[in-house]
């Protein structure tokens, strides 16, 4: 299971857009990969802490190390464990198989779902989903599969309640994607380490070279950028695309086309005139595009920042 996860998924990340970078992936624009599948869902787990996942994602997700460790953890305790019993009436090979298909259906279905959810809320605005009620059902789907499959291959047991082994197997099902969930993924999306963020890394633009952590915001004025810094604003020659280009996520994002914030800058998303912005704690209003209102939240909510009152008039 850990080899086909290995060998499959990094093929499949190649081309799905890096939902942690703020680079435009090359592969997005020349397939035409649907912007909805970097839209993160947001969801309440079981214990109802919140988290949120997209379809690139997921596959950076399964493609990982620690993913592949967990998941075949759990499908040596199914193996051995063989609630639907298939060890014993069909032999160790087909349990294998049928196990291991179980599996791969499981995680076919995760992406189909966050899918369909990615679609539904880039159309309906975003929503959190307890996410036991969309596991509970892929975990139906995928039981109602391999009990038929087995019936079919073998005869049924009568003294086996489809019933007790679906509510078994589905709670053990959602305490083990509890423990992935509070665990696991943290770990496989953490925040850079300092040493990763290179807080001394130098913005290089034009003729200027600037320590990155001291920038504030970055604006396009036609063929030139200005840049905000604690001691003043200076205009270089340049294209705001090479300088974002330098940049990580957690250092700050585009809320326009035209505008890259910096974390420090710590911006709040407001709404002016009837329209989504970002008030800096400077005071500086940066407008946001309504196409990028949801992804702007997305990044405050994985970057929180200090709430701040409006600078005095």
């Amino acid at each position: 299971m850990s080899l086909i996860l290995q060998t499959f998924l990094p093929q499949v990340a190649r081309y799905l857009p890096d939902s942690t970078s703020n680079h435009e992936p090359v592969l997005k624009r020349s397939l035409h990969i649907p912007a909805q599948l970097c839209r993160e869902v947001a969801f309440y787990d079981l214990l109802f802490g919140k988290f949120t996942v997209s379809v690139s994602r997921l596959t950076q997700m399964f493609a990982n190390k620690s993913s592949r460790v967990f998941l075949g953890l759990g499908f040596i305790l199914l193996f051995v464990a063989d609630p639907s019993g298939v060890r014993d009436t069909l032999g160790p090979g087909m349990a294998l198989l049928l196990w291991i298909g179980a599996i791969g259906f499981y995680i076919a279905m995760l992406f189909v779902v966050v899918t369909l959810l990615s679609f539904t809320q880039s159309t309906f605005g975003r929503f959190p989903i307890y996410a036991p009620v969309t596991s509970s059902l892929i975990f139906l789907i995928v039981f109602v599969s391999l009990q038929t499959l087995i019936e079919t291959l073998a005869p049924p047991d009568p003294s086996q309640s489809w019933y007790v082994l679906f509510f078994n197997i589905t709670g053990a099902g959602l305490a083990i994607e509890t423990l992935f969930i509070r665990f696991v993924m943290p770990g496989i999306f953490s925040k850079p380490t300092s040493s990763q963020q290179t807080p001394d890394k130098l913005l290089k633009l034009g003729d200027q070279q600037l320590p990155l952590a001291d920038v504030i915001y970055m604006a396009a004025q036609e063929h030139h950028v200005q840049i905000a810094l604690p001691t003043g604003t200076i205009t270089v020659r340049g294209r705001l695309g090479d300088a974002v280009a330098q940049t990580i996520p957690d250092q700050g994002i585009k809320p326009h086309r035209s505008w890259w914030v910096s974390a420090r800058a710590q911006p709040m998303l407001i709404q002016q005139n009837g329209r989504p912005a970002l008030r800096l704690i400077g005071g500086t209003i940066v407008p946001v595009a309504k196409t990028r209102q949801a992804d702007i939240q997305q990044w405050l909510d994985r970057y929180p920042v200090t709430p701040h009152a409006p600078a005095a008039e």
